[in-house]
């Protein structure tokens, strides 16, 4: 028996692009259903950061919400990645020996095959990725639940690729933690190495029904009970603000802010990402608005409404110049 079998799975193909419910998805059935599965799924366009991951640290907070970018964290490890609906995720949640779940290669192997079914030459590279032409078009983390083991992987057919390095760039500011950081990666499209017509649907369509055929499936859809739990959960865990930036580690930040001719360096300490120890220095600001500041964003939630809020109580947007509003608040990102 090849060491890459898998026993017969359930293969959902998922109709939902908001990327906390597919990640919810994952999560309910890794830990409440004893069957092998695999589902295919796709985002409307979101970064994902790894469980153990700095969210600010990891993205470009500004970039994400100008551009209406979901911000997610995901249960599995490793570095932060970019969904769009040019890019195809694949999950497979399987039940194995307590010392033998961690296997990489045994699930990469079915996604190897599949693309050389298409012509790509395509191998996996020495961080658990897969590449072609050298370069990478897949991400692939693991978690462990007990005896069950979720493994997902991303494939870049048609993604943004500007959006893609845009958003994981990271802050302008200097960030001081023991979060898990990303390795940045040249990657590349699979348009690159396939004809002109092929669409990301029939691209898809072909993966779901090789996928059938690799592990003797048969097509699932999520039941109305199942369904009504995993929204449950997609509200309650992987929508809060507590799961997105409150499970970052502690964090020290430091930033320099120049605008125009207002100059003040912010320092910020958090613990769950809520301010515990803040401070400004600016030859441009009263001592006494220094103070306000300083009082004001003690025990404050590290989020841009905060912030805005607390600097607009503060008197702010009578030193900065209205068009340059944006560029103070995401200054302290």
């Amino acid at each position: 028996m090849p060491a890459y079998y898998f026993y017969h799975m359930l293969c959902i193909r998922s109709n939902h692009t908001d990327p906390y419910y597919n990640l919810a998805a994952e999560e309910y059935l890794l830990r409440n259903s004893g069957r092998e599965i695999c589902m295919l799924w796709q985002s409307k366009p979101s970064v994902i950061v790894g469980k153990h991951q700095n969210t600010y640290a990891e993205i470009s907070y500004r970039y994400a919400l100008k551009n209406n970018i979901v911000i997610a964290r995901r249960l599995t490890g490793g570095g932060a990645v970019f969904h769009d609906m040019g890019n195809v995720n694949f999950s497979f949640i399987t039940t194995g020996e307590s010392d033998k779940l961690v296997d990489f290669q045994k699930h990469i192997k079915p996604i190897l095959e599949f693309l050389r079914s298409y012509g790509i030459d395509a191998h996996s590279g020495s961080k658990n990725e897969i590449l072609a032409g050298g370069r990478k078009i897949s991400g692939n983390a693991e978690h462990i639940f007990k005896d069950r083991v979720l493994h997902h992987g991303t494939l870049l057919f048609s993604t943004d690729l500007h959006a893609l390095h845009e958003v994981i760039t990271g802050s302008s500011g200097v960030y001081k933690d023991k979060a898990v950081k990303s390795n940045r990666s040249n990657v590349i499209n699979l348009t690159e190495f396939l004809p002109g017509e092929t669409t990301i649907d029939s691209f898809v369509h072909d993966l779901n029904n090789f996928l059938l055929n690799f592990f003797s499936g048969e097509p699932y859809a999520i039941q109305e009970d199942e369904d009504k739990e995993i929204q449950n959960l997609s509200r309650s865990k992987y929508e809060a603000w507590e799961w997105i930036y409150g499970w970052s580690p502690d964090y020290e930040f430091s930033n320099h802010i120049e605008i125009g001719n207002f100059k003040a360096v912010v320092r910020i300490q958090t613990q769950k990402s809520i301010i515990m120890a803040f401070s400004v220095e600016s030859e441009f600001l009263p001592a006494r608005k220094i103070m306000h500041l300083v009082r004001a964003f003690q025990n404050a939630p590290h989020t841009y409404e905060t912030v805005e809020t607390i600097l607009k109580d503060q008197g702010m947007q009578d030193v900065i110049p209205k068009e340059n509003w944006d560029d103070l608040v995401f200054g302290f990102f």
